[in-house]
């Protein structure tokens, strides 16, 4: 792979937090001997002590890192890396002839109870798992779900509408901004009620309110909700996130400062012809229009073909 960094790029510097690196990217920034001590690291753990690198998180300071555990239960907080070594908490490691202090590191923590604390993870764990099933039956999460009123999708008629009307010259500027205004309202909500659920906190879609804690959530307004139901019924609403969310994100900023019809039209076509793209293997997935049109997604995508061909 080639380098498109200088040499003196701080690993911070190099990769923000919308730009996740992978392994062989990680090699690449690295100099032989630290990735190879890196490598020599990740086997011990594994071999070992049978620990795993979970998804790595993002510092400002400190750019991608990653934590080392079991099945969600953290041993080694933090593994940040440098071009000419890679750190574990406070120790620097630049080959493997300096490796040995980083797995004393390991073992100390390792043997200082980490077992027991993993076992009573684990059963906090399978009570809370137990307690998620009796709370998914059918009658009573579907009793939480009604009160679940997620900003409407465009129609396709009126997209077809929009379309039609660009297509003769004579853009419909009420349209416009009444479907532009409905994708922008849908992506900003979509992304705060995203980041309050990952704080475990959710937000009445009838007043506002925020609400947390443990099983039924009664708002202030008289709505009832369940953590579960709720986050379950943003996922079937699909309601705009996972790996294109940096493409809403983009909308929603753009969407703010765009003055001109023009503009807001390109926007909005831009955006539903764009796909999710897999973060892991980097592959073409589904239409975001799914995120944002009524329809299933056959519809959605013959929709998206007429639009691209001129057939509406």
């Amino acid at each position: 792979m080639k380098k498109i960094w200088s040499d003196n790029m701080e690993w911070s510097e190099l990769y923000n937090r919308k730009s996740k690196p992978r392994i062989a990217e990680i090699k690449a920034y690295m100099s032989p001997d630290a990735f190879e001590a890196f490598e020599r690291f990740n086997e011990k753990l594994l071999n070992d002590y049978n620990l795993g690198y979970v998804l790595p998180r993002y510092n400002k300071q400190k750019g991608w890192f990653y934590s080392y555990g079991r099945s969600g239960y953290i041993l080694i907080k933090e593994v940040t890396f440098n071009s000419d070594y890679f750190s574990v908490e406070d120790i620097h490691i630049h080959n493997v002839d300096n490796l040995s202090k980083a797995i004393d590191l390991v073992d100390t923590k390792f043997h200082d109870g980490f077992l027991v604390r993993y076992a009573e993870f684990c059963e906090a764990r399978r009570k809370r798992m137990k307690e998620n099933r009796l709370q998914k039956s059918k009658s009573t999460e579907l009793k939480y779900k009604r009160n679940c009123k997620w900003c409407p999708k465009v129609s396709r008629s009126d997209i077809k509408r929009l379309y039609n009307s660009d297509t003769k010259g004579m853009l419909d500027q009420e349209l416009l901004e009444e479907v532009g205004l409905a994708i922008y309202v849908r992506c900003k909500t979509s992304k705060e009620i995203f980041d309050l659920m990952e704080q475990g906190k959710i937000k009445c879609l009838a007043c506002g309110e925020i609400l947390s804690g443990e099983g039924e959530l009664t708002c202030k307004c008289g709505l009832k909700y369940t953590y579960h139901a709720y986050r379950k019924s943003y996922r079937e609403n699909n309601m705009p996130s996972g790996a294109a969310t940096p493409i809403f994100n983009k909308f929603v900023k753009n969407w703010d400062i765009a003055r001109s019809s023009q503009v807001k039209m390109l926007l909005i076509d831009n955006l539903i012809h764009e796909f999710h793209v897999s973060e892991i293997s980097g592959t073409r997935g589904r239409p975001v229009g799914v995120n944002l049109i009524q329809g299933t997604k056959s519809q959605i995508v013959k929709l998206l073909c007429d639009l691209a061909s001129g057939n509406v």
